[in-house]
């Protein structure tokens, strides 16, 4: 499928690199989700999942984040409470483990947790994804009168009588073999003043329309008739298909409520079409997200005088970043001089400002002392510090000292500031910071071969940062055997951060024995085997149980998760439960869970009187009300949540009690 056939993804397939080739064995795993749970997978999800290598492009772009594949969406998770910092719910002990099933708990789908577990990122399963145009008020009459004709060819306009309206409303809203109708009438007593689409046509038809062009008279309609709660959902949706005018129309309409996120989107999109003035004039109105667009572009083109300008009239965040712009030049005591106007004025945060900035200040000489010392996180805070009030000269000395935290930052500021000469130099005597920023740089150009070039000059000078991301630029652009090379060579002089690089890479190019004799012949690698997800992915895919096993028993968290539902699926319920007597949180949470489905709630009782905290849990939630996420219609598609608990997949998960 061409990436310009994608409605949702397009661009994000262009950048990624990706080929927007449509999995029939993903198309089937969701189309198995959506039976299992009877919710819909919103489309926009649907469409990046569906693809053959949707999966793996968030896994490369991540770091090293838990992706889930079409088949594992929808799996119950083993959650526990992190820490003891007071905010424990009455009922929870302390590192209780809780089975949780999110969507039917929640109705929320998880499709990435986060490499260490603090956070899950997923989506709604209400309804409120992903509506087609954003609008999920009743349509009223008039909406209708005037977006339906957009439907009709021009034979059927002419010929439909004076009353088509209220004849096309009768036909719909009449229920069939009195089971649903089309359109559900909303109103009060006596009196039609809306009409919601019915759930089985949302579902049948939101996928056989969800490329086809919107009609010009339905935009009409919904700018001129929509419901307020609906104008932000409808712009975006506007945006998403390309029309500008009544995407720039309706965050207009938000904005004037006084809308900030409209008011920046809107924003946005006059810096785009270069109206500046128009720009000015809505945030000199009192526009806060106008105002917000208009000092980030005067704070991005180092425009102090205007950040002054606007600051003097009472603008905090022009004050702010113009607070910013001055501490990046060095020049405290005017940024301070500035800060304590606002103070006096009567500013608390501006306080707050001053005193950090001036114990940031006394804290450079300890820095620099435990620094010199030694204290490599004592080196970190001291570079991001002198970039942070402009030291740029005492960096660059530091950096030319050695000091590897001050050539990091450093590089990355030559960069920002658009500095690639120094920063070519730099690369040019071996410092391997430079030439990584660089060939980062180059690459996203598209100048691939200079880029490969530099990486290059560091890796032959024995540089093994630069050689560990060269291997990973060749195997992105085809040159896997290349990239094997240098892996294996890196891994074979003992550099840490190779191994892992070299087993995923090997078990995406379809060398798993190779990939799990590379895993297996790191004894020592504890936490790090949270790296070699790719490698449990894939072995899981090729159904590769005695390997899957032979890596969860050396401690890879990836593979006890990816083993114990292999199991399940397969049916081996007798090794599910073996394993989870021995301890495998995951296993233990997919059989107590399946337990819990098959009403077997003796064993599961059984389980948890033996000190299963899993167990225990489940059994609460047998008698307990199923928790459901409250619809937010204000929110963005994707969300990020924590309630109540953290998964757990991290390496530093403290032990069960």
């Amino acid at each position: 499928m061409p990436a310009d056939r994608l409605r949702f993804h397009s661009r994000a397939a262009e950048l990624a690199g990706l080929d927007p080739e449509v999995s029939k064995e993903a198309e089937a795993a969701l189309d198995r989700f959506e039976s299992l749970h009877g919710r819909v997978v919103p489309a926009a999800v649907r469409e990046w999942f569906a693809l053959a290598q949707g999966a793996d492009a968030l896994r490369k772009f991540s770091n090293d984040d838990m992706v889930y594949d079409a088949d594992r969406l929808g799996r119950e998770e083993v959650y526990y409470w992190p820490e003891d910092n007071g905010d424990w719910p009455d009922d929870v002990d302390e590192q209780e483990e809780r089975q949780l099933d999110p969507v039917g708990s929640l109705g929320l789908l998880p499709f990435l947790v986060e490499n260490q577990g603090v956070w899950v990122m997923a989506v709604r399963l209400d309804g409120s994804e992903d509506p087609r145009l954003g609008a999920r008020a009743p349509m009223s009459p008039e909406l209708l009168a005037v977006a339906v004709p957009g439907y009709l060819d021009r034979t059927e306009q002419a010929t439909a009588g004076p009353h088509w309206l209220r004849e096309a409303l009768e036909y719909a809203t009449t229920r069939l073999h009195g089971a649903a109708s089309a359109l559900r009438p909303i109103g009060t007593m006596g009196r039609t003043t809306g009409y919601l689409v019915a759930d089985y046509l949302l579902q049948q038809a939101g996928r056989s329309r969800g490329t086809v062009a919107v009609p010009e008279t339905v935009w009409q309609a919904l700018a001129e008739y929509h419901h307020p709660r609906d104008t932000q959902g409808l712009a975006r949706s506007a945006e998403r298909w390309g029309e500008r005018r009544y995407a720039e129309e309706l965050h207009r309409i938000a904005a004037d409520r006084g809308d900030i996120h409209s008011g920046m989107q809107l924003g946005k999109l006059l810096l785009a079409a270069g109206r500046i003035e128009e720009l000015r004039a809505r945030a000199d109105g009192g526009d806060r997200g106008a105002n917000s667009e208009l000092v980030n572009l005067l704070a991005r083109e180092g425009d102090l005088a205007g950040l002054r300008g606007r600051s003097r009239i009472g603008d905090p965040v022009a004050a702010r970043l113009l607070v910013s712009l001055l501490l990046q030049q060095g020049r405290v005591e005017e940024a301070l001089s500035h800060l304590e106007a606002w103070a006096h004025a009567g500013d608390a945060s501006a306080e707050r400002y001053i005193r950090k900035i001036i114990d940031e200040q006394e804290r450079f000489g300890e820095l620099r002392t435990r620094a010199d010392e030694g204290d490599v996180n004592a080196a970190w805070s001291s570079a991001e510090l002198m970039v942070k009030y402009g030291r740029i000269e005492e960096l660059r000395a530091r950096a030319d000292a050695g000091d590897r935290p001050a050539a990091h930052e450093l590089a990355n500021e030559l960069a920002r500031r658009g500095e690639i000469g120094e920063l070519r130099a730099r690369a040019a005597t071996g410092e391997s910071a430079a030439g990584q920023v660089l060939a980062h740089l180059l690459a996203s150009q598209d100048r691939l071969e200079e880029a490969l070039t530099v990486l290059r000059r560091l890796a032959e000078a024995g540089d093994e940062s630069a050689a560990c991301r060269l291997a990973e630029l060749l195997a992105e652009h085809g040159g896997v055997e290349e990239a094997l090379a240098i892996l294996r060579g890196l891994t074979d002089s003992g550099y840490h951060a190779a191994w892992y690089r070299l087993a995923n890479l090997l078990a995406e190019d379809g060398d798993l024995e190779g990939a799990v004799a590379i895993v297996l012949a790191q004894p020592h690698a504890g936490g790090a085997l949270i790296n070699v997800a790719p490698v449990s992915t894939a072995l899981a895919a090729g159904g590769r149980l005695d390997d899957l096993r032979a890596l969860a028993d050396a401690g890879s968290m990836p593979a006890e998760q990816s083993l114990a539902h292999l199991l399940e699926e397969r049916g081996d319920l007798d090794e599910l439960r073996a394993r989870a007597d021995a301890g495998g949180h995951a296993a233990a949470g997919l059989y107590n869970a399946l337990l819990r489905r098959s009403g077997r709630l003796d064993e599961l009782r059984a389980r948890a009187q033996a000190g299963d905290r899993i167990a225990e849990s489940l059994l609460e939630q047998v008698v307990a009300e199923p928790r459901r996420a409250e619809p937010d219609h204000d929110s963005d598609q994707v969300t990020t949540f924590l309630p109540p608990w953290r998964p757990n997949i991290g390496p530093d998960r403290p032990p069960r009690r």
